[in-house]
């Protein structure tokens, strides 16, 4: 299982997002320029989550998931 979201975060004055991923023994945190759905798809590669937490974000829903 993994919960995720993202957050507003300034990048040398300019916006970016904040990421979280969340897995029972690990926390994964990484800065990115952008909020779709390609960020996920570079950290989770050809990896897919039995069941993935999630708001209702568009490009969350896009996530790699069982369940």
């Amino acid at each position: 299982m993994i919960y995720c979201d993202e957050t507003s975060s300034r990048m040398d004055g300019t916006n970016g997002w904040e990421w979280v991923f969340c897995l029972l023994t690990k926390i994964l945190q990484v800065i990115r320029r952008n909020r779709s759905v390609e960020v996920i798809q570079d950290i989770m590669g050809e990896t897919q989550a039995e069941i993935w937490m999630r708001d209702c974000y568009g490009g969350q829903l896009k996530a790699p998931t069982r369940q």
